[in-house]
């Protein structure tokens, strides 16, 4: 999933930027030709040329607030390829092109990149922090950020971002940004300070939105997952059950008398069973049935019954 914040060039503060070696040029007068595409075409080389042949690209424009060397070969090559003469054109032997750039500033180009991520962030995650970005040079004529969520759109915590900076469509630089995520999800959470043994009830347990820092999939996600079970540490009011801080607790034991339930067609039949082993709500154990002299597996349904299953 990709998406693409473009930034308008008025937004940023002026701030020409050249590579080390344009200020010698520059010391010794020399006038630095320019282009704002992402692309060196021949018409930035070629000052009498018209038409068709000004657009054919000759390559890569340079990195923002740099420059780059193009040659006469190179220009005629291009123009040989696509069909067209050379002998009347003016083509220097050598021309420098420089990409004027701005400087854009860490506070905006994270929020650039903030508002890139809100739209390819997976369902119910959010943001919480953002590391460092850092200032960069981007084309005077304006850029865009293009974030990539690593891997299928799953909630992870710790994130490193691939995000793009790009210009007419095309990437100039790539920067890894780190990222930490929360998960909002509804869950049972303790109605109220619960100490190390409890065996948890509905007066125990609420309902409540809440903000995860880890895979949601740690969590019990409905009542039924935490009903009946006995907590193995301490938990606060408002807090989350994670599945391996809830014991199971068996509500059946071994020789107990149990109604059992089968279901034969359309008619729901009980009779009274025998348990063979302890069981927890939910558990499948097996039950001895004195009128058949039969043994069957059941699951248990409560402190008292259980229900036949094949």
């Amino acid at each position: 999933m990709i998406k693409q914040v473009i930034v308008s060039a008025c937004l940023l503060p002026l701030a020409m930027a050249i590579s080390a070696i344009e200020p010698v040029a520059a010391a010794r007068g020399k006038t630095l030709d320019t282009t704002t595409g992402s692309k060196v075409r021949v018409g930035d080389i070629v000052t009498n040329c018209d038409g068709e042949p000004c657009e054919l690209e000759i390559g890569p424009a340079p990195l923002p607030g740099h420059s780059r060397v193009v040659y006469r070969k190179d220009v005629v090559r291009v123009l040989k390829a696509a069909g067209f003469g050379s002998s009347k054109l003016k083509i220097p032997v050598r021309k420098r092109i420089f990409r004027p750039a701005n400087i854009v500033s860490e506070e905006e180009l994270r929020q650039a990149i903030e508002a890139a991520i809100e739209d390819i962030m997976p369902k119910n995650v959010s943001l919480e922090a953002l590391g460092r970005v850092g200032e960069y040079k981007v084309p005077a004529s304006g850029y865009g950020v293009r974030v990539r969520w690593p891997g299928a759109p799953v909630f992870r915590r710790r994130v490193s971002l691939p995000v793009d900076l790009v210009a007419d469509g095309a990437s100039f630089r790539t920067l890894q940004v780190g990222a930490t995520f929360n998960y909002k999800a509804r869950l049972p959470v303790a109605a109220r300070d619960l100490p190390f043994g409890t065996i948890l009830d509905q007066t125990a347990v609420k309902w409540a939105e809440v903000q995860l820092d880890t895979a949601p999939s740690e969590f019990a996600g409905t009542i039924g997952d935490v009903i009946g079970r006995r907590l193995n540490q301490t938990t606060e009011v408002g807090a989350p059950f994670k599945t391996r801080d809830l014991d199971r607790v068996p509500v059946v034991h071994r020789g107990d008398r149990l109604v059992i339930e089968s279901l034969q067609g359309l008619v729901r039949i009980r009779t009274l069973g025998l348990a063979k082993q302890d069981g927890a709500v939910g558990d499948r154990i097996r039950i001895g049935v004195p009128s058949t002299s039969r043994l069957v597996w059941a699951v248990v349904t409560g402190p008292d019954s259980a229900e036949v299953v094949p």
